[in-house]
């Protein structure tokens, strides 16, 4: 696999790889590799300690990356004509910091750590890092990962984002956009449209999920400020905190640890478990389900839950929070009168 600075050497020349495998650009080269007779070619790569492409190119490491070699390879002036092509190649595939590019729409750019106006068309990225500021990512373009204290003004199209992390800043991720995992302390401004993002975790915080966009996971102490419109989330539990779900947002689960503190509008929850903690259900909304030692806070307005179960709690301030169906220890703080009731399941 070529893994960054990677390249084929023949007898005369250095060719660098221009996508995953040293096997396709051996095939781009016509070059034979039957596994019978020795190649004429050898694979080669040379990269920066720990992965920095900031560090001085004398500091990089040669490598060999091939048991059989051919009779005229000799490693030492391999080494050195891989070295000279080496500047060429930093800066075409490598914005170093205080360097700009305005337009990307093809190749692989292997680290960013400068300013970039617009990645798109068919691009692929494998870092975006350091102090990075990168104004859009669009079209079919896929970008490996996002981290240092970078930041992304907008993610759309149909581009691709693998991982978001450190204290990485985005602004907005929408059209069909897909981001895998959003974690560490990094920051997203808004997620909408029809975008998905696989999992939001560790410290990393969202101000607002909304449009038709999707959310696999929430989890660890990841926070969330508003889930919204037609937005779907999977699943919520770990630490994760959420101040609002609402509109027509659907959640299938919030568990463990997880602290809602309102869920409105005509969103719907199916399900309400663990520990977790809920602090007011209204307007319209509707929870299918909640157990466990869940607890709500709060249920008022037409909101309605259809089964309290488990050892899980609700306070309930209307006719329809009231109307729930117990099972085993669930029970409801009837908070319509004067001096509340408990309502327990019928035995």
């Amino acid at each position: 696999m070529c893994v960054q600075a990677a390249a084929v050497l023949t007898r005369t020349d250095v060719h660098w790889c221009e996508t995953d495998s040293h096997t396709n650009e051996i095939m781009r080269l016509g070059l034979r590799d039957d596994g019978v007779h020795s190649p004429d070619f050898v694979r080669v790569e040379i990269n920066p300690p720990k992965q920095d492409f900031r560090r001085p190119l004398s500091e990089w490491r040669f490598h060999t990356d091939q048991d059989i070699v051919p009779d005229w390879y000799e490693p030492k002036s391999a080494e050195a004509a891989v070295r000279d092509a080496l500047p060429a190649w930093v800066a075409e595939h490598v914005i170093l910091p205080g360097q700009y590019r305005d337009v990307i729409t093809s190749g692989l750019v292997v680290a960013i750590y400068g300013s970039v106006d617009w990645i798109g068309g068919s691009t692929r990225v494998n870092g975006i890092g350091g102090s990075a500021r990168v104004d859009r990512i669009g079209d079919s373009a896929r970008v490996n990962g996002i981290d240092g204290s970078a930041r992304v003004a907008r993610i759309d199209g149909s581009a691709r984002v693998d991982w978001i992390g450190d204290s990485a800043n985005v602004a907005w991720i929408g059209d069909s956009a897909r981001v895998d995992r959003i974690g560490d302390s990094a920051r997203v401004a808004w997620i909408g449209d029809s975008a998905r993002v696989d999992r939001i975790g560790d410290s990393a915080r969202v101000d607002w999920i909304d449009g038709s966009a999707r959310a696999a996971r929430i989890d660890g102490s990841a926070r969330v400020n508003r889930i919204g419109y037609s937005a779907r989330v999977d699943r919520i539990d770990g630490s994760a905190r959420v101040d609002w779900i609402g509109d027509s947002a659907n959640v299938d689960r919030i568990g463990d640890s997880t602290r809602v503190h309102g869920i409105g509008d005509s969103a719907r929850v199916d399900r309400i478990d663990g520990s977790a903690r809920v602090a007011w259900i209204g307007d319209s909304a509707n929870v299918a389900w909640i157990g466990d030692s869940a607890r709500v806070d709060r249920i008022g307005d037409s909101a309605r839950v259809d089964v309290i179960t488990g050892a899980a709690c609700t306070h309930a301030y209307s006719d329809a929070a009231c109307s729930a169906k117990l099972e085993e220890r669930g029970h409801i703080i009837d908070m319509r009168g004067d001096i509340p009731r408990i309502i327990v399941a019928a035995t």
